[in-house]
């Protein structure tokens, strides 16, 4: 079966990666992104393309579809957006972007949040089911995690209260928003604290991570400091002042016998 995804086109290189990581690599034909492949539900979970087609291509040209689902229709991302939840908080990762780094992860059963705030990747992991591990340092923080994940009936997660710079432990992932308060400028405290948190992530030997940093971050350094090397990156507009920059990173040295 050849299945032609119609992706957002305002993010049309990270909706290509995310339905790469999730159903596998395509070619682009017209409005599609085909892949050969298999309809599976899991591919439902996916946040930057609109509409999955059922596709007959003869000569590199389609020549009949059938809609099998509308994404945008069954994720409903807007009615997940911060302001809507029991316990929202601004600074929440808009649900879609959540999802999509969670599907960059390429995560099967579990991720890590470190900074989990009020549980937006969280949520959308548990919407995936996907096990979902958060840690923050703010109580307030952890019961409005709690709160927003009960309330849509997320069983399979784990929330403690734990310093992202020290934790250990071994995880599938580790997908986080990164956080950078009100400020358009990295203070050397908040430089501290990034570069602690990836030497801790080399520690623990996590092999893969998706983060939010805001884009006025030189991140590239800090990461290569920690043994860590970016795979993919994005640019995710937020609005005038400010976008967000998705980044895939993965371990230098990966040794498997």
């Amino acid at each position: 079966m050849a299945l032609g995804f119609v992706l957002n086109k305002g993010q049309f290189e990270l909706a290509k990666a995310e339905v790469e990581a999730v159903v596998g690599k395509g070619v682009v034909i017209g409005d599609y992104t085909v892949v050969d492949a298999d309809y599976s539900h899991v591919f439902n979970r996916i946040a930057f393309t609109k509409k999955i087609y059922d596709l007959i291509i003869k000569k590199s040209r389609i020549v009949q579809k059938k809609e099998i689902v509308n994404l945008n229709k069954l994720n409903q991302f807007q009615q997940r957006r911060a302001h809507l939840l029991p316990a929202g908080h601004p600074a929440m990762t808009h649900p879609r972007l959540a999802r999509a780094m969670v599907n960059l992860s390429g995560a099967r059963k579990e991720i890590l949040d470190p900074f989990c705030g009020a549980g937006g990747i969280l949520l959308e992991a548990g919407l995936c089911g996907l096990m979902g591990v958060g840690f923050d340092i703010d109580n307030l923080m952890l019961k409005r995690a709690k709160k927003n994940l009960d309330a849509f009936g997320i069983k399979n997660y784990c929330l403690k209260k734990h310093d992202a710079t020290l934790f250990s432990g071994h995880y599938e992932a580790v997908v986080t928003d990164l956080p950078y308060g009100k400020s358009t400028k990295v203070t050397d405290a908040l430089e501290r604290l990034y570069a602690s948190f990836f030497k801790n992530v080399t520690k623990n030997k996590i092999e893969k991570m998706v983060v939010g940093f805001p884009d006025f971050v030189d991140y590239t350094g800090l990461i290569n400091k920690a043994g860590l090397k970016i795979e993919k990156e994005f640019c995710y507009y937020l609005h005038r002042n400010l976008s967000k920059k998705i980044v895939v990173i993965v371990r230098k040295l990966l040794h498997k016998h």
